[in-house]
């Protein structure tokens, strides 16, 4: 009999997220703290022309809730949007324990728009980045993430000023130590002027580590290896290492 009422408040539920306005939620334009503009559709399935969060915009929000995650105490949604002339897609949920899983998110973004972004133009890359985040882990309230897994590759990857460089295509394999929760980055790369061998943790603490062994290649231009030879220590085989540890809590 219990299942049964349960199954008829579930079944109960369902069929008010199906026909309830996303527009129900939002209150002159504002969704807790977003703004949510030209919203269409339904809190089952609708879409948006802009999330405004914080002065960061996502343009184009879809989301589409997959109903039978309810019966596990969780709500899940495949979501799409874009960033920074960008395109992401993936699934996430959040559990009655105020979980927050991410989980086959991809992002696509030409690797300038990071920059301008982020570094207001002072720094010119070049390449297209794909960021593939097979999971990731948030719990509200705690100020790290857990259960990183994912890959970051940097196409045709370069930088075109202050000092022009190319360095191929970069792979960097994404984890994190289940023992220690440290994040971890090991990246490599293909081709380009200069072989990459790196390795860099970030902890909870925002304390880091970086070390990373570059490998001057034969095509490598005149400017560049000078560079390298008056930023870093040299070694018997001609290769270059760069080794750094501190905090990211200095830069807030």
């Amino acid at each position: 009999m219990k299942k049964l009422i349960f199954l008829f408040i579930v079944a109960l539920m369902l069929g008010v997220l199906v026909k309830v306005p996303i527009a129900v939620l939002i209150d002159e334009g504002r969704l807790g703290p977003a703004m949510v503009y030209g919203a269409q559709g339904t809190i089952w399935s609708g879409r948006a022309s802009l999330v405004r969060v914080n002065g960061i915009d996502i343009m184009s929000p879809r989301w589409s809730l997959k109903p039978l995650y309810l019966l596990l105490g969780k709500a899940k949604a495949s979501i799409e949007f874009g960033y920074l002339e960008g395109k992401a897609a993936g699934d996430v949920s959040i559990s009655l324990g105020q979980n927050v899983h991410l989980s086959e998110f991809e992002f696509n973004v030409a690797a300038d728009q990071l920059t301008q972004q982020f570094a207001n133009g002072f720094v010119g890359l070049e390449g297209d980045l794909s960021v593939q985040l097979d999971s990731l882990d948030y719990q509200f309230g705690e100020t790290f993430i857990q259960g990183l897994s994912g890959y970051v590759g940097w196409q045709k990857s370069g930088v075109a000023y202050p000092l022009s460089g190319s360095f191929g295509n970069i792979s960097i394999i994404l984890s994190q130590d289940e023992e220690s929760d440290l994040l971890q980055a090991e990246a490599s790369n293909q081709g380009g002027e200069v072989s990459i061998d790196g390795r860099a943790t970030l902890g909870a603490s925002l304390a880091y580590s970086v070390d990373a062994v570059l490998k001057p290649n034969a095509n490598i231009s005149e400017a560049l290896a000078d560079t390298l030879a008056a930023a870093l220590r040299k070694n018997a085989d001609g290769t270059f290492h760069f080794k750094r540890k501190g905090s990211l809590d200095q830069l807030r």
